[in-house]
């Protein structure tokens, strides 16, 4: 009888061990896929962000050509003036 009780008691402590391992087998790969999912979306991020960052300073030096062609412009038509003015 208590050999019985004794190998009912194994069989039962086996079982939990084995459901145990297949529950954190199961939530380490839950864990993993998380964790790659994760790494995923932060190298979409990064990615998106040197792209921004990289259209900023498109639009920077783009700004700055502009700027400086302007006052290219604003500097020649001064002379324009100084040149007509001293003349008379």
């Amino acid at each position: 009888m208590w050999a019985q009780q004794e190998q009912k008691w194994n069989l039962e402590r086996e079982a939990r061990e084995r459901l145990m391992t297949e529950v954190l087998v199961i939530l380490q790969r839950q864990l993993e896929e998380k964790l790659e999912a994760n790494l995923a979306e932060q190298r979409d991020l990064v990615r998106s962000r040197e792209e921004l960052v990289a259209s900023v300073e498109q639009a920077n030096a783009e700004l700055k050509e502009e700027r400086d062609a302007i006052n290219g412009m604003k500097l020649a038509c001064k002379k324009d003036l100084d040149i007509q003015v001293w003349s008379f």
